[in-house]
């Protein structure tokens, strides 16, 4: 079976998990995913203000949702979130 993916367009902070929330569909069913703080420093020049990873995510939206997706179609429970690691 193929998953579809499509990224709901407002992503929204959330400094109680220290990330980015990116609502996400698949086949039309809504699938939270979440990109960590640490992810978004470590890799897209975010810094500990929460507008820096919006910032952040929104230059690099493209590698940050390959990530997402890539991870969902491994397998991974929601939410999927997405560290260091994943990049």
């Amino acid at each position: 079976m193929t998953m579809l993916f499509e990224f709901i367009p407002h992503p929204a902070i959330d400094t109680v998990a220290n990330g980015l929330r990116l609502p996400l569909e698949v086949d039309g069913r809504p699938v939270r995913a979440l990109v960590s703080q640490s992810a978004l420093q470590a890799h897209f020049g975010a810094t500990s203000e929460p507008r820096s990873w919006l910032a952040a995510y929104r230059q690099h939206a493209g590698a940050v949702n390959r990530a997402a997706i890539r991870k969902r179609r491994a397998g991974a429970a929601e939410p999927v979130l997405l560290t260091p690691a994943d990049f």
